[in-house]
């Protein structure tokens, strides 16, 4: 029920889904991150060795947080130089943007910061940690810096089979799902400035034809990245599904290590077209044989 009521929330605001439920089932309704809190955020997240000093008060990480509700794109560079913490800077957006995770835009410039100082890791992990109580949402904001470029969705599954005790929790079979569509959707690149303004002395024709051809920079053909480019990621993506799952298994306890088999289990079926032809060991390469053999009587 918990699980349900958190996909809901994507749709609209918590305390308005609140209002259209009984009080009931306000007990299992997903809690937001408790921000006001947080007496330091070195105790929510793994920074290392780094001295971060809190958010709610006159200390130095108040700069960071002000730059970033005021879109200073100036002093958050700043900052940054100083203070080159990856983990602090996802946190602090993430800090800022709570109340609206979805729709809060971050800058480029921004953006690139992150890029600059975060690994692939440390960003899904951080992203994640902050948004544990309501983890459908941080598979949202995963895949809005995979829409960025600031990570891969190959880069989303190998941080998830490096970590533990996620396949007896629904979003670890939701976010292989999210990484699947994500592969198949219409990817859009930046759009070409137009160089119309500049060619002032071309007729009109030929500015119709530059400013027709800058708008057709902006989106990829589908159909191209579908056949192309996405069957190639999505054989990447589940490559490495067949690469890590051995390791990952072995890590688990006895009941994670049953529920971990019937994900991949899941994977090979639902996926079974993405997984043809590949090979493992153990138990993982008997579920790929038996799902080629499986296939090929349909072919």
């Amino acid at each position: 029920m918990k699980e349900t009521i958190e996909k809901e929330v994507r749709l609209s605001y918590l305390e308005r889904i609140q209002r259209t439920l009984p009080e009931e089932y306000f007990s299992v309704f997903p809690e937001k991150p408790d921000v006001e809190k947080w007496s330091s955020i070195a105790g929510i997240f793994f920074l290392g060795d780094t001295d971060v000093e809190r958010f709610g008060g006159d200390d130095a990480s108040e700069k960071l947080i002000d730059a970033i509700r005021g879109r200073d794109e100036s002093a958050v560079s700043t900052y940054m130089d100083e203070n080159p913490s990856g983990e602090l800077l996802v946190a602090g957006i993430l800090y800022v943007s709570h109340e609206t995770p979805y729709s809060h835009l971050i800058p480029p410039s921004i953006v690139d910061l992150v890029k600059k100082h975060t690994t692939p890791s440390s960003l899904i992990g951080t992203i994640m940690s902050f948004w544990k109580e309501r983890p459908s949402t941080g598979i949202v904001l995963v895949m809005k810096y995979v829409d960025l470029e600031v990570i891969s969705l190959l880069d989303v599954v190998t941080w998830l089979l490096e970590q533990d005790s996620w396949m007896k929790k629904s979003w670890g079979w939701e976010i292989i799902q999210a990484c699947s569509e994500k592969v198949d959707s219409p990817k859009k690149s930046e759009a070409k400035p137009s160089t119309t303004q500049e060619n002032t002395t071309q007729d009109n024709s030929e500015k119709e034809k530059v400013e027709i051809e800058a708008e057709d920079t902006m989106q990829v053909d589908t159909a191209a990245t579908t056949n192309g480019t996405g069957n190639s990621e999505r054989r990447e993506i589940y490559a490495q599904i067949v690469a890590g799952i051995l390791s990952c298994y072995e890590r688990q306890g006895e009941q994670d290590q049953y529920w971990l088999k019937e994900w991949f289990a899941m994977v090979v079926r639902t996926f079974s077209a993405d997984v043809a032809g590949m090979e493992g060991t153990g138990w993982a390469g008997e579920m790929l044989t038996n799902a080629e053999e499986y296939r090929k009587r349909f072919l």
